[in-house]
């Protein structure tokens, strides 16, 4: 039996002991349904939805708050709702920004314990084409690239010049060699033996990166065998650091600053490590290779 049947049944058992006037009897019936009614779970809970200042239109359960005519464009993905309920909770909480890119359900419980639900909809005037630009992707960090580097051989002169090149182990190379075969950029001409400072040489550990990006270079130099001298080689070896290339530095007596690298045994062993390092990322390319230098008395 239903909340109305129940309540009406009681009237009518009352008028059998105790007759009803006619308007009475039309007022408890009233009564009864406003009171079977409040329980509903349709939306008769009232609230009004707005969203930057536009008000919502309510139809049914449905509420549709149109933006198109106020805004130009409207990021709907992160929007405020603002609800009068008339001291009715209301969950999700409103005031939280929310995605409204598809219809957002809101349940509106007033203090009795009816409920109402409401589906918002938010219509609003794209930005630029896309409200939510998707991102830049990050481009895949690459390890420069180059050459495998081969170990150079090389004559101290006696101590008297910068280090003479061999093309092995025991074959020198001639001295000094003809103009068109100088390879390192700083040698200066007009130096005259003994007091020329640089290498005719130079060692090209130069790399590439495909992505364009600058490269720098630095140098590690290590004793490779039991008396080579690695202050000594330290001090005449640098490395251009934006072309990579390697050359002597060092003058002969009397000229001794930085005086010429002179062998211990029959070859001294030197391990050199080469990083070529691409500006902002974190992928190194890394080359090693020895240099050998001949005793020559």
């Amino acid at each position: 039996m239903s909340l109305v049947q129940g309540f009406l049944s009681k009237i009518f058992s009352r008028s059998a002991a105790q007759p009803l006037s006619r308007s009475a009897a039309l007022t408890s019936i009233a009564f009864a349904l406003l009171t079977a009614c409040s329980g509903s779970s349709d939306p008769t809970v009232a609230a009004d939805f707005e969203i930057n200042g536009v008000k919502g239109t309510v139809s049914g359960q449905n509420v549709t708050i149109d933006l198109t005519s106020k805004e130009s464009c409207s990021t709907v993905t992160s929007l405020v709702t603002g609800v009068q309920a008339n001291g009715a909770s209301i969950s999700p909480d409103p005031t939280i920004a929310r995605d409204y890119s598809q219809p957002v359900q809101y349940t509106i419980t007033a203090p009795d314990g009816t409920k109402a639900v409401y589906m918002v909809t938010v219509k609003g005037n794209a930005c630029g084409g896309d409200p939510t630009p998707a991102p830049t992707p990050t481009p895949l960090d690459t390890m420069p690239t180059g050459a495998v580097l081969v170990d150079w051989f090389f004559g101290d002169r006696g101590g008297g010049g910068p280090m003479q090149r061999y093309s092995n182990e025991v074959t020198p190379i001639i001295f000094p060699p003809p103009m068109n075969e100088i390879t390192n950029p700083a040698y200066d001409s007009t130096c005259i033996y003994p007091n020329c400072v640089h290498s005719y040489w130079a060692i090209d550990t130069s790399a590439f990166d495909s992505a364009g990006r600058v490269l720098t270079y630095s140098m590690a130099i290590a004793a490779a065998s039991p008396n080579a001298n690695l202050a000594d080689m330290s001090a005449n070896l640098k490395i251009n650091s934006s072309t990579g290339k390697i050359t002597q530095i060092c003058s002969s007596p009397p000229n001794t600053n930085v005086a010429c690298y002179d062998a211990n045994d029959n070859y001294d062993e030197f391990l050199i490590t080469v990083t070529a390092h691409a500006l902002g990322g974190n992928l190194p390319l890394v080359r090693s290779f020895k240099i050998k230098v001949k005793n020559e008395g």
